[in-house]
């Protein structure tokens, strides 16, 4: 999409029509549904900064739950190291590593993909 310009040269007409491209292009702030409706620029920094509170309830997530129900409202994710095992996927699938001997080196597990 381009950018929308108003020149000192435009008719009034010219500049309603502008300023309403403008206006419909940025959306209508009381639809937001954050917290902070002032602006779009408050209302982007509230998502982004909330990325950061919520980390400590996706880690709650994963040490009391086998099942994660994602909040469709999050923006990031960070998980804590070691929080999740083999153990509480629902299905696994496992790799493993081994010498040239036969010997298990390493095992890598992961959940299994649906229809997988």
């Amino acid at each position: 999409m381009a950018v929308t310009t108003i020149n000192l040269a435009d008719t009034i007409s010219q500049w309603v029509t502008k300023t309403n491209t403008i206006s419909s292009d940025l959306g209508d702030k009381a639809l937001l549904e954050t917290t902070d409706k002032t602006n779009a620029v408050a209302a982007i920094n509230e998502l982004f900064n909330r990325k950061t509170t919520d980390s400590a309830q996706v880690i709650a997530m994963f040490n009391d739950t086998t099942t994660i129900d994602f909040d469709s409202n999050a923006v990031e994710f960070n998980v804590q190291d070691s929080c999740i095992t083999a153990k509480k996927f629902k299905n696994s699938v496992h790799l493993r590593i081994l010498n040239s001997s036969g010997t298990v080196l390493k095992t890598l597990w992961s959940p299994d993909s649906p229809g997988g």
